[in-house]
């Protein structure tokens, strides 16, 4: 596979909530490993309200959260 993360644009991660759980915890993981792998431009937007101390652990990785009630910013964000 032929990854070529100079070309690539921004990776949005989708999640329901952004909560402490499992399927949070693997997108922490891969989010964190495409940045080793040189994909620095990755968001991850929060359909529900994302859990305060994941969306801290997540930015402190270096990616953005953004909330899907943050009124618009989100499509701002991830453009």
């Amino acid at each position: 596979m032929n990854l070529n993360s100079e070309s690539s644009g921004t990776i949005l991660h989708v999640i329901e909530r952004l909560s402490l759980g499992g399927a949070a915890r693997c997108l922490l993981a891969l989010a964190v490993q495409l940045k080793q792998l040189g994909f620095p431009k990755q968001r991850v937007l929060s359909l529900l309200e994302p859990d305060p101390q994941m969306r801290t652990c997540v930015q402190a990785a270096g990616i953005n959260v953004v909330f899907n009630e943050d009124k618009g910013s989100w499509a701002e964000e991830c453009s």
